[in-house]
């Protein structure tokens, strides 16, 4: 697309005398401002990049002419043939506003007074214009040579475009260097340029869907679409994809594709530089927010702007991503291949109107799914079967196809019984269904799960989108099914192993989360969706109730486990009431083992892992009759006789049995005979110190179990949070036990605040002595914590925000108070809060700390100084406005 400069700007530099350097300064600024004023009032991605383009070529054809000048006069005898090249992102006329601007000069060979001058002259006005400039001196055989020993410059060297000088001259080296690129060294030309692609995607997170994506080098950004280009140029020997097209090579849809995709992300570009006011090719959380305003999305009922540009970027991402691949794959076979398969002789006939050829399956006549549309379910069935993918042209004939997938489709029983045999499948399943979603064929064959398609949510916990995340639930729950974990999870394997319905659990993974978006309360909306899909598939009403359980319950085992206070019998017996057989439990806990791997790398932790796992064993005792036919009472007093028999000698009885009076009963379930008895060896060493500490590592978990024996003071528990977080301990769960003779048991599980465990001796020490002298009142908490949250002079990373919420609930627990805590998370929050609760003269009993990505989510059972739960209402909005105040 043209872009005209203004003559009023043109007419700075195109002057009868040498423009001053204050004079391109004024043409630079001018024009910068012109064209973002042209951004600002909608032109398009193109226009801009080919106006700032426009805008340096006019500035080094008049530098050359002032250079050629001065270089003649200085040394006439030295004159000779010259051309000013523009190469790399210059080259193909792409320049983005504060992009580099790569230069090449071309001369005939070694370099004279005059060719020195000559760029010099060039060069030394750039620089003191503040342009980034790269450049290279090189005659024909020297870019030859390169071209030949370093991929990068040779691929940079087929994007070049005369801006000035000898034009028979660049003609000359162009046609060396097309015979070069597509020559006897082009099959390893485009395998070295493959490798390099995938490198990068390494490089950059090997995924389309990162939080903050490169929009250049990602996958999925301008980099594929340009490597796409280089392959093709060297093995069809065409300059453009317009090009391409004329050649057969790509069809018109496909090049309309890529200029609308290239078109988003060079305006998506474009804005990127401005608001950075600097090369910029990482987008940003903040960045985000404000490019969506600029690119006219706007919030709606149920989504953020932000969250519908995002999901903008990544469909033409994820399309730029896959179709250059299409594009490459082309060009590593060769031309003509496309031609050529249907008239192939295939390998191996496989029925239904498909064959094996080349190790791809290929269907076998050009009007197959039109004259039978439940063929492309079936060859999704015969993938599955042989382990094989289609080839291109059978994935192109589908796409093409799509149409076809209407209501009559879905509804067909033979449809609906190829897929369900695909889902009860022993390997592949998943893959087979990541093939389906590939080509946009899940997504037209279940519309609801359609509509998840690249469905963002704004934050650095769910760094996937809908669609992605569901289908790697999917993927977690087959590699349990299918044994691939049965070393690093052996007993969810075993678990597995006892599933029949494979096929609801697979349906369940892929809509447990297809409520979002639609508007509050995902899982009960996505229940009822799946109840729909359900029916119309034609599954039997027993397995219909269990999809939609699954569905519906999904979040409940995570919730419990790790928000919860799972001693609390009453609360385990509503929630095997609530899952209601071991079979449903089974499932649930795999479910909720996939869905929390399936977020992202780092939501999945082993302390999460056995907080799951206990609440599962917990449930399965439950079922089994085994742990509620025991009255408190009764494992109290096994307790004690347990407890006085690793004692023996060490403590008297009635010491025993005054011990067990003091504590809750919560405390004989939570804690064994050992942890019990080793409890009552640092009370009784109080005797002769204020403090008794005991830390016992976890390796196979990854934290650490501290357990602080010492007598209560106001606020103590707070005194603890601040010391550790002034240390860098990260509080995880803490279980606080006081006794009525003034004496108090703290148990926490901590490890640091990268998940780690602590290792360094050093740092257990410092941390003891920190919690003696804050206890003693050597030392002031508020202080120590105020010095670790002092503003660094690093400016923070950029986080999206999240309201901050305070729940007060009384019905989940018979004898505490529940505060539920959702805030932005900081250093020193938790000692904010636990220092506001002990303000309100409330104790905590239980505690249960956890962070989702930037946003903190702690859990506190509460009681009165009386010992009692909080029911006036006045002072529950008291100390819920007193949480929001101070989060």
């Amino acid at each position: 697309m043209q872009i005209d400069l203004p003559n009023d700007l043109l007419s700075i530099i195109n002057t009868d005398h040498k423009p001053s350097l204050k004079e391109l300064k004024e043409y630079i600024t001018r024009g910068h401002e012109w064209l973002l004023t042209r951004h600002r009032n909608g032109a398009s991605g193109f226009e801009i990049v080919k106006g700032h383009t426009h805008l340096i070529d006019h500035l080094i054809m008049r530098l050359f002419l002032d250079a050629r000048d001065e270089a003649s006069a200085r040394h006439p005898e030295g004159k000779e043939r010259c051309s000013i090249i523009a190469i790399g992102g210059y080259g193909r006329g792409e320049l983005n506003p504060y992009s580099d601007i790569d230069l090449l000069f071309l001369y005939p060979a070694t370099i004279n007074p005059y060719l020195k001058t000559l760029t010099e002259g060039i060069l030394y006005h750039l620089w003191d214009l503040g342009l980034t400039v790269g450049f290279s001196t090189r005659t024909i055989s020297d870019c030859v040579k390169i071209a030949r020993s370093d991929l990068t410059a040779r691929t940079a060297l087929m994007d070049t475009r005369l801006i000035a000088g000898d034009d028979s001259f660049y003609a000359e080296m162009e046609d060396v260097l097309l015979r070069e690129a597509t020559g006897k060294g082009v099959d390893s030309f485009i395998k070295e340029k493959v490798l390099e692609n995938e490198e990068r995607h390494g490089r950059y997170g090997s995924s389309v869907y990162i939080l903050e994506p490169n929009i250049k080098d990602g996958e999925g950004g301008l980099r594929d679409i340009h490597t796409a280009l280089w392959v093709s140029k060297a093995r069809f020997k065409a300059v453009s994809f317009r090009e391409l097209m004329k050649k057969g090579v790509i069809t018109p849809k496909e090049l309309r594709f890529f200029e609308r995709s290239t078109e988003f992300l060079f305006r998506v570009r474009n804005e990127l530089h401005y608001l950075s006011g600097r090369k910029n090719d990482q987008m940003t959380f903040d960045y985000q927010e404000k490019i969506a305003s600029f690119m006219g999305f706007k919030d709606t009922l149920h989504h953020r702007a932000v969250e519908g540009f995002m999901r903008g970027y990544y469909i033409y991402a994820r399309n730029i991503n896959q179709f250059s691949k299409i594009l490459i794959r082309r060009a590593s076979a060769g031309p003509g291949l496309r031609e050529r398969l249907l008239h192939k002789i295939s390998q191996r006939d496989i029925g239904d109107g498909f064959k094996v050829f080349h190790n791809k399956i290929t269907v076998t006549a050009l009007n197959a799914f039109e004259a039978r549309p439940s063929l492309m379910m079936k060859g999704f069935e015969q993938s599955l079967r042989h382990g094989l993918p289609f080839n291109d042209f059978t994935e192109e004939l589908i796409r093409k196809n799509l149409r076809l997938v209407d209501d009559p489709f879905r509804l067909s029983e033979d449809v609906n019984q190829i897929f369900l045999s695909i889902l009860k499948g022993k390997k592949g399943v998943y893959e087979t269904l990541n093939m389906m979603h590939d080509l946009r064929f899940l997504g037209k064959f279940i519309p609801e799960f359609g509509k998840t398609f690249c469905r963002v949510q704004h934050d650095i916990y769910h760094i996937y989108t809908l669609d992605t995340h569901s289908l790697f639930t999917v993927m977690e729950l087959r590699r349990l099914l299918e044994g691939d974990y049965a070393r690093e999870f052996p007993f969810l394997t075993e678990i597995a192993g006892g599933v029949e319905n494979h096929h609801i659990l697979v349906l369940a993974g892929l809509f447990h989360d297809i409520g979002k978006g639609v508007g509050k309360g995902h899982a009960e909306i996505g229940a009822e969706m799946a109840r729909g899909i359900a029916s119309r598939m034609g599954l039997p009403a027993q397995e219909i109730e269990l999809l939609v359980f699954l569905v519906r319950r999904h979040l409940l085992m995570a919730h419990i486990s790790q928000r919860r206070d799972i001693s609390d019998e009453r609360l385990i017996l509503d929630f095997c009431k609530e899952v209601g057989d071991p079979e449903r439990l089974r499932m649930l806990y795999l479910l909720t083992f996939a869905d929390m791997r399936a977020v992202g790398p780092d939501v999945w932790t082993p302390w999460k892992g056995s907080l799951l796992e206990e609440l599962y064993r917990i449930g399965s005792q439950v079922f089994d009759r085994k742990l509620m036919a025991e009255r408190v009472d009764e494992r109290a007093a096994r307790r004690l006789k347990d407890v006085h028999s690793i004692l023996r000698g060490e403590v008297s009885e009635p010491y025993l049995i005054d011990y067990f009076k003091t504590l809750p009963a919560r405390y004989f379930s939570s804690n064994n005979a050992e942890d019990i008895s080793e409890h009552i060896r640092m009370f009784k060493g109080l005797s002769v110190r204020p403090l008794s500490i005991e830390i016992r590592h976890n390796r196979d978990l990854g934290f650490s179990v501290v357990t602080i024996c010492t007598l209560d003071i106001a606020g103590l528990f707070s005194k603890i949070t601040g010391v550790m977080a002034a240390n860098g301990v990260n509080i995880l769960n803490a279980q606080v036990y006081t006794r009525k003779d003034g004496t108090v048991l703290d148990i926490l599980s901590v490890n640091d605040p990268y998940g780690r465990l602590i290792e360094d001796e050093k740092k257990w020490e410092a941390l003891k002595e920190g919690l003696l002298s804050a206890i003693e009142g050597r030392v002031s908490v508020d202080r120590l914590v105020a010095r670790m949250a002092m503003p660094s002079a690093i400016k923070e990373k950029t986080k999206p925000r999240h309201p901050t919420v305070v729940e007060i609930d009384n019905l989940v627990s018979d004898t505490h108070t529940v505060i539920d805590i959702f805030a932005n998370d900081r250093i020193g929050l938790l000692y904010s809060i636990t220092s506001t609760l002990a303000g309100l003269g409330l104790y905590i009993d239980v505690a249960k700390i956890s962070t989702r990505g930037d946003q903190a989510a702690d859990v506190f059972y509460v009681k009165d100084i009386f010992g009692h739960k909080i029911t006036d209402q006045g002072k529950l909005d008291k100390i819920k406005a007193a949480i929001l105040e101070v989060v």
